[in-house]
């Protein structure tokens, strides 16, 4: 999968240092998320019509908890650090489509492993950490292919 992405590495080494504030703020956030509603399935307090809301509060939390940090934190690692306004812009919206994107992930998986009956205290991270790795990863150098080709 890197392969598709090695020409954009290769233009902007710098997108190897940021790219790690995507993935590992996805991966942390989107375990917590899981385990909650594994929790809340363990004590009963997810009924078959309640996962249709958690996954909507889900999409609406992530909103806010990926806007935070890439409104704050973004735009200083990708300007100071590389001067180059546009690969904070980058990081921005990689961390709010990692966010959105993971958010189905994050109050999904465990609701389908339940269905399927499967435990999904024991299945849910480890599928949540990997759709957020994936998705953080399509969407950072995703974006970061389409903006280098239009800006840098």
């Amino acid at each position: 999968m890197i392969s598709l992405f090695e020409s954009t590495i290769n233009e902007k080494v710098a997108l190897a240092i940021f790219f790690p504030v995507d993935a590992g703020h996805g991966g942390v956030e989107g375990t917590q998320t899981a385990t909650m509603v594994v929790r809340s399935i363990a004590l009963g307090d997810v009924s078959r019509g309640v996962g249709t809301r958690l996954l909507t509060r889900g999409l609406s939390l992530r909103l806010i908890n990926g806007a935070i940090p890439g409104v704050t934190v973004a735009p200083l690692i990708g300007y100071v650090c590389n001067g180059k306004p546009i690969l904070a812009v980058v990081l921005v919206l990689a961390i709010q489509g990692d966010m959105l994107g993971a958010a189905v992930a994050r109050a999904g998986i465990p609701l389908l492993l339940r269905r399927i009956g499967q435990y999904p205290a024991v299945y849910s991270a480890v599928f949540v950490i990997t759709c957020t790795g994936i998705l953080g990863f399509l969407s950072f150098l995703g974006l970061a292919a389409v903006f280098i080709s239009l800006w840098l």
